[in-house]
């Protein structure tokens, strides 16, 4: 089969027959489905994209149809499957004209670099071919809105290699009208401006190049506040030095700026948690999805609380810090707290920490989010954002340029606008919590009582928060056997209070979490704590405990697991989903927790 994205949504058979794709809401869902690359996409998100922010009442129904009348369609070895509460598309053998654009473009991009300048044109212009016009012509508004900026700005990029191919092959024939034009629709992308400048110069028409430039100078300043960059005042001056014969001119191609350096002079690191363990698949599912390769910019990373996100997000960031030379850029955005960052307040620290001191930063939130934007495409930096709330403000912050990437953690699946790379990040197995405990611990007391150490991590639920809790209270009573902890941990009354020191406080992270429901949410929450204990249940189970209907509890259950406060653990014969809820989450919010008394 293949499918095209890149202008009016449709498919083809391998006989070349068109798959009937008639009305907005098939189009939408299956190019949702396409740019998911392979991930599956929640029912919620499909709701969003199809309708909007209010869907009808028959959403459900309405989805499932539209994906079985698209499977019904498929062949060539794409197929449609369904993957919990959501659905995923595996191309299998078919051509998808998008996956072929960043094929091509990647080798272009490799090819310029390399400097086999003809072979790097030849690339980007067949890349560029697959554009017929507008990408998503025929979908919905919401979908059209998050998703076609993103692929017009990825067109935008390589439309920026290939006319470096052109130039440094001199093939000016038609360029220059062609980048009047693209000038004129983004006055404020100074890479365009420097490419036409250059054009400009070739052609023998100095005083427009010159013209050019300060008028760019002049947009950049009333527009946003800020003088051109390194590459635009670079181009100027290689125009000024060939006048004087001091140099030949060159395309004003992206490099990359000053490196973020410490005071000891090297690019600075996230840095990683001491201890840090296992892990290998999510590790390995970093190592193939993270941005800079030809993926998406953004990766989340999200879990439960307590699960180890920031720990692993730092973790993959120093593993793969010689792929961002500049340097890696880290703001806690407190998403979880009573007191989260304003957007201007992110952006105001990201500017910092790429080198802008606080007197050249501009006062409103759009310029100083330009000003980003243009630092960042300077640099191959690594921007860590920890505990993001809201997708909006993530993709406000995802980079424009391949060279630069952003890591997120967050505490619920958090949907971004334009789409993101997603690592969910489930409890520890029992053989890697207590591979953590021994290392805090040591390894003698473990030998001691293997079995004490194997109660002890399985009580902590996998969490790793929990298991360092646990092994720093062990440190601490280095007189205590750990047949005490494991008794402690095993009795609800007292386990809280094992958890509840410093940093490792699982149940304070548990609150955070709360905070961002809904009062309803919350009721509900605690409900099902109290009445399900550990117990598995199913939908109809949580309707009655709950006393609401079944889409009322469908919509509790979805709030409920994107914020990772449950669990989905399996299905019934009849294939309704079972949910659990973790012990710590139960005890940080039943009756219990606050009755645990003060036990040092």
């Amino acid at each position: 089969m293949r499918f095209h994205i890149l202008g009016p949504v449709s498919a083809q058979r391998e006989d070349d027959s068109e798959v009937p794709l008639a009305g907005t809401k098939k189009k939408t869902m299956l190019a949702t489905l396409l740019l998911a690359k392979e991930q599956s996409v929640q029912d919620s998100s499909l709701s969003e994209v199809l309708w909007g922010r209010v869907s009808p009442k028959t959403c459900q129904a309405q989805i499932y149809t539209y994906a079985s009348r698209l499977r019904n369609h498929l062949d060539g070895g794409a197929a449609i499957s369904r993957q919990g509460s959501g659905y995923r598309l595996t191309l299998g053998g078919a051509w998808f004209d998008l996956a072929e654009f960043e094929r091509l473009s990647r080798a272009g991009a490799s090819a310029l670099r390399a400097e086999r300048y003809d072979e790097a044109r030849g690339l980007l212009h067949s890349a560029l071919a697959l554009w017929p016009g507008e990408a998503l012509t025929g979908v919905t508004e919401p979908f059209a809105q998050v998703e076609r900026p993103r692929l017009a700005e990825a067109r935008l990029e390589v439309l920026e290699d290939r006319i470096d191919a052109d130039l440094l092959t001199d093939a000016l024939g038609g360029l220059l009208p062609e980048l009047l034009a693209l000038v004129r629709a983004h006055p404020l992308r100074e890479r365009l401006r420097a490419q036409y400048m250059t054009a400009l110069y070739r052609s023998n028409q100095q005083a427009a190049a010159f013209d050019t430039y300060q008028e760019g100078m002049a947009l950049l300043r009333s527009e946003l506040g800020v003088s051109p960059g390194p590459l635009l005042r670079d181009t100027h001056r290689a125009i000024l030095d060939e006048r004087s014969g001091v140099a030949r001119l060159q395309p004003s191609r992206r490099r990359a700026g000053g490196p973020l350096t410490a005071r000891g002079g090297q690019p600075r690191v996230a840095g990683r948690v001491a201890d840090f363990v296992g892990r290998h698949e999510q590790l390995a599912a970093f190592a193939t999805s993270r941005p800079g390769r030809g993926q998406r910019p953004v990766v989340v990373v999200n879990g439960m609380p307590g699960v180890g996100k920031t720990a692993f997000a730092r973790e993959a960031a120093t593993l793969y810090r010689e792929e961002y030379p500049d340097g890696q850029v880290v703001v806690d955005l407190r998403g979880g707290s009573r007191n989260p960052m304003e957007p201007a307040e992110a952006l105001g620290a990201l500017l910092n920490g790429l080198g802008v001191r606080a007197d050249d930063l501009a006062d409103d939130p759009l310029a100083r989010l330009e000003q980003y934007h243009r630092v960042l495409a300077d640099q191959r930096v690594l921007v860590l954002l920890d505990d993001a709330a809201e997708g909006e403000l993530v993709r406000a912050l995802a980079p424009r340029t391949p060279h630069a990437a952003l890591l997120v953690t967050s505490g619920r699946l958090l949907r971004v606008p334009g789409g993101q790379q997603t690592i969910t990040l489930q409890p520890m197995g029992t053989g890697e919590a207590l591979d953590l405990f021994t290392r805090i611990a040591g390894v003698e007391r473990v030998r001691a009582e293997p079995g004490a150490a194997w109660r002890l991590v399985e009580a902590c639920g996998g969490l790793p928060l929990a298991v360092r809790a646990a092994a720093g209270w062990a440190v601490a009573r280095p007189g205590q056997p750990l047949s005490a902890l494991a008794f402690r941990l095993d009795d609800e009354r007292y386990a809280l209070h094992v958890l509840l020191e410093g940093e490792a406080d699982i149940r304070a992270r548990v609150l955070r979490a709360l905070r961002a429901l809904d009062p309803a949410d919350r009721e509900a929450l605690c409900a099902l704590a109290d009445g399900a204990a550990d117990r598995e249940f199913a939908p109809a189970v949580a309707g009655g405990l709950l006393d609401v209907d079944r889409p009322s509890v469908e919509r509790v259950i979805r709030k409920l697991v994107d914020w990772h406060l449950l669990r989905e653990v399996g299905a019934t014969p009849l294939g309704e989903p079972l949910h659990q809820v973790h012990r710590l989450v139960r005890l940080a919010v039943s009756g219990q927790a606050d009755r645990v008394a003060c036990l040092a």
